[in-house]
């Protein structure tokens, strides 16, 4: 956040974040290129064995 954002202002009724354009333009394609699926070839990467049972 801390590249995006340069500035927060807060009062009562609302709330002002500023910040480069060109920077946030930049971190949104930056994250269309991550790959974001899970992969195949790990089969066991959900065991089943966490505290979300």
């Amino acid at each position: 956040m801390r590249l995006i954002v340069s500035h927060v202002d807060i009062d009562e009724k609302q709330i002002k974040i500023t910040g480069s354009k060109a920077a946030l333009a930049s971190a949104v394609q930056a994250d269309k290129s991550l790959n974001k699926e899970v992969p195949g070839f790990v089969r066991d990467w959900c065991t089943r064995q966490d505290s979300n049972l």
